[in-house]
């Protein structure tokens, strides 16, 4: 029957799926996976099989096992103390095809410049007016969006207003509109 199982989900490893024993508990090398997984694309982590020389067979869990495991897992994915950003800096993992790699302290970094909290099209040109922006494509955009959007309150706007809803222009340092990187 477990083999029967095995052959229905052919089972292999690969940049989106890994396979581990579990025998005496979450193995310790869950963590890096999760993480490599967290980094890339997601995946699955599938508990009960043995690997042995890219051969898998499906040892199983018991019914106390998978709800022992299901509550340490979870237990340690809100523990912020063991799963956060700052731990992770030093520990982060990448899926590499089937196996998880350790990033280098510059690549964690790089990953978090490519993260931000607010995206970068609202920072404020603080030394640019207005009036540095093209007032015909200004005219044209709102063309298009009053036929796409018609009955639109937004419609109804002059044009700073228009600009300050579309994120386009904001209140810089000194209180005047300055247009946005948007």
């Amino acid at each position: 029957m477990k083999q029967e199982t095995l052959n229905k989900l052919n089972l292999c490893e690969d940049n989106e799926r890994e396979c581990k024993l579990a025998n005496g508990g979450l193995p310790e090398s869950i963590w890096e996976t999760y993480s490599s997984f967290a980094n890339t694309n997601g995946g699955t982590i599938l508990l009960g099989i043995r690997e042995h020389r890219d051969s898998f067979t499906i040892e199983g869990l018991t019914d106390k096992q998978i709800i022992k495991y299901q509550k340490d897992f979870w237990s340690t994915l809100n523990d912020r103390n063991k799963i956060s950003k700052n731990i992770l800096l030093k520990g982060t993992y990448k899926r590499d095809y089937e196996g998880d790699f350790l990033c280098t302290e510059e690549a964690v970094k790089a990953m978090f410049a490519d993260q931000r909290d607010v995206s970068g099209d609202v920072e404020v040109l603080d030394e640019f007016g207005l009036d540095a922006l093209n007032q015909d494509t200004i005219k044209g955009y709102r063309i298009v969006f009053e036929q796409l959007h018609s009955g639109h309150p937004w419609n109804a706007l002059e044009n700073d207003e228009f600009l300050m809803k579309l994120r386009a222009a904001a209140k810089n340092k000194m209180g005047t509109l300055s247009p946005t990187i948007a």
